[in-house]
C-alpha cells in the first residue's frame, strides 16, 4: 500500500484551518464567491469579504499559465468586493501566530467599516 505523501500547501492549509476554525468558528472553507463559476475560496469570511489563501508553488508558481489564471482568478475575487490575504507554507508553519494577528487586524478593520467607524472622515 502506497500514500502520498501531501504538499507543503496541504499541510499548512490544514494547520490554518484547525487553527481559524477553533478562532472563528463562522468562518467559510471552499467557499465559491462567485456564482456560475468555479473558483473556490481556502477560508472565507464570508460578511467581512475576507479571503484567506494557501499558496504553495506546486501548484501555482510551477507553470507560466498556472501563474497567469492565478491572477486573473485573484482579479475576479477582487471585482467582486473581496479583499484577499495570501500566506505561504513557511508563514503558516513556522510564524503562525503572526499570521492570526493579520487576520484579526483585517477582520477588525473590515468589522469596524461595516459598522461605520472606517478609520476615514464621511462627508
Amino acid at each position: 500500500m502506497t500514500s502520498k505523501k501531501k504538499s507543503n500547501q496541504a499541510v499548512s492549509q490544514e494547520k490554518l484551518s484547525a487553527s481559524i476554525n477553533r478562532r472563528w468558528p463562522e468562518a467559510v472553507f471552499e467557499y465559491k464567491p462567485l456564482p456560475n463559476r468555479r473558483i473556490k475560496i481556502d477560508i472565507a469570511f464570508v460578511s467581512e469579504k475576507i479571503a484567506i489563501e494557501i499558496e504553495g508553488w506546486e501548484n501555482h508558481g510551477k507553470y507560466k499559465s498556472s501563474h497567469q489564471s492565478d491572477c486573473k482568478r485573484n482579479n475576479l475575487i477582487v471585482l467582486a468586493g473581496w479583499t484577499i490575504l495570501r500566506f505561504f507554507h513557511g508563514q503558516v508553519m513556522n510564524d503562525e501566530a503572526n499570521v492570526l494577528l493579520t487576520i484579526q487586524g483585517l477582520l477588525d478593520l473590515k468589522r469596524s467599516q461595516l459598522l461605520g467607524f472606517g478609520g476615514y472622515e464621511q462627508h
